[in-house]
């Protein structure tokens, strides 16, 4: 009977998307490829969907076609919703709906694509002690995690090539605050300073990392 009912829900969640899709077939057709290929699932996505939009009265007055191209957006570069892993987000800005991937979505992004093997973006505090090393060194980055380490002070990235090189690069916060004086909004960055700062960090150093069709699609 619980088997039944879940596939009932399935079902009626499906029927909703499509209905609210209607009058764009071909965005029908194109999710249903994608839940085809095991790429997606209804009942996951319309979920994760549903609760956004439910905990967010902004997000729900989003026009009707933003919200769509966020859901193209997502499904294209290979990412889902799933707020428990955090790789993207609908962010309701100006009355319209934007998809917004974070650092971890990024980094999805270029190992699943094969552009790298793996990467990693640090803080840096005041009271660390760090040493650069040059762009195909890692560098030498001491510090201790269980107390205050005072202000930010930069942020740098680690990448690692499939051929074994490392690839480095850093932003001091002169260069952090312009990125941040150029965002939409800034209530994101107050509240989550060091994540943004990672996911700034980490787009400009992919800027160097060796490029594929998939990491293209973000801009």
């Amino acid at each position: 009977m619980e088997g039944r009912a879940c596939r009932g829900l399935d079902l009626q969640l499906q029927q909703l998307i499509r209905t609210l899709l209607k009058p764009n077939h071909w965005l029908i057709i194109y999710i249903d490829l994608f839940i085809m290929f095991g790429i997606v699932t209804w009942a996951e996505e319309s979920q994760f969907a549903s609760q956004a939009i439910q905990k967010s009265d902004h997000l729900a007055k989003c026009s009707v076609h933003t919200v769509q191209n966020a859901v193209i957006n997502v499904a294209a570069i290979g990412l889902i919703l799933n707020p428990a892993l955090g790789y993207a987000y609908l962010v309701p800005e100006a009355g319209e709906c934007n998809l917004k991937v974070s650092f971890k979505g990024l980094l999805k992004i270029a190992t699943d694509s094969g552009s790298i093997l793996w990467a990693k973006s640090e803080i840096v505090k005041t009271d660390d002690e760090f040493e650069y090393h040059g762009i195909c060194t890692p560098p030498t980055h001491k510090m201790n995690p269980f107390k205050p380490r005072g202000d930010t002070v930069g942020v740098y990235c680690v990448a690692k090539t499939h051929q074994g090189d490392f690839l480095v690069d850093y932003m001091d916060m002169e260069n952090i605050n312009k990125v941040k004086a150029t965002a939409k909004t800034k209530t994101v960055w107050t509240a989550w300073p060091d994540e943004m700062t990672k996911k700034a960090m980490i787009k400009r150093a992919s800027k160097q990392w060796p490029k594929t069709d998939r990491e293209d699609r973000l801009g």
